[in-house]
């Protein structure tokens, strides 16, 4: 069962559909769909088709055309459901682009041989086409800041800044109250985990009304310390299990 929030923000021209995938297959994860006066921008598509299908259809009822997707990084619950939307160009970094090209069925394989559902999988793979670096798109008046990080939860990949109305789309870079992902490795082969840390401490809280994190419900700007302090309390885990491997 798919789940709409919609965040009406003080302003006629923006509002943020949030779409939740099932906690079990789906695995919580965030769509959302920014909504301006005239336009449609889709960050992130989930995993399970039937979701991906789900917004294809919302989309539709929107009677407004997409004007951009972003796909934050290459983990398969946040691009799977672009193969929902083929004829819609869609935009990634450049790395994040290079894995899903590489990658892209190798997950769907893994996937198809891990879950209980596989047939709710898409049958295809798409690759994002256009790669992105830091920039600022405006539409219908809202400025999107997009914005690339590097060696955090994923291993490369975008995130979007809306600084009229103080908002994080984090994607996968902060979670609310969902189990962190804490496996990703950079190209030496170390832990991320590290350098995600890092990474959020260097945020600016008070920049921030609204985080929308990619697992987990939006809140305020606690969400960073909260991941901060989570995070940190994976740190021996991590150090421990590279002894045991060493």
């Amino acid at each position: 069962m798919n789940t709409i929030q919609s965040y009406f923000l003080n302003s006629p021209e923006l509002t943020i559909h949030r779409i939740i995938s099932p906690p079990e297959e789906g695995i919580f994860v965030n769509s959302y769909i920014l909504e301006t006066a005239h336009n449609l921008v889709l960050f992130d598509l989930p995993l399970l088709d039937s979701c991906a299908a789900f917004i294809q259809s919302f989309v539709g009822k929107l009677n407004k055309p997409i004007s951009r997707i972003y796909i934050s990084h290459a983990h398969p619950d946040h691009f799977f459901g672009l193969s929902r939307f083929k004829d819609q160009e869609a935009f990634a970094s450049e790395k994040c682009i290079a894995e899903i090209a590489e990658f892209g069925y190798t997950y769907l394989e893994f996937k198809r041989s891990q879950m209980v559902a596989p047939a709710d999988l898409p049958d295809t793979i798409k690759t994002p086409e256009v790669s992105v670096k830091d920039h600022v798109y405006t539409l219908d008046g809202v400025e999107l800041h997009v914005k690339v990080a590097s060696n955090v939860e994923y291993l490369e990949g975008l995130y979007l800044e809306i600084p009229q109305h103080k908002i994080f789309l984090a994607g996968d870079i902060i979670y609310n109250d969902v189990h962190h992902y804490i496996g990703q490795l950079d190209e030496s082969g170390a832990p991320c985990l590290p350098s995600w840390i890092s990474f959020l401490k260097k945020l600016k809280p008070s920049d921030y009304d609204f985080i929308l994190p990619g697992h987990g419900e939006p809140a305020g700007p606690e969400l960073i310390t909260k991941s901060i302090g989570y995070l940190e309390s994976l740190l021996p885990q991590l150090e421990e299990s590279a002894t045991d491997s060493s």
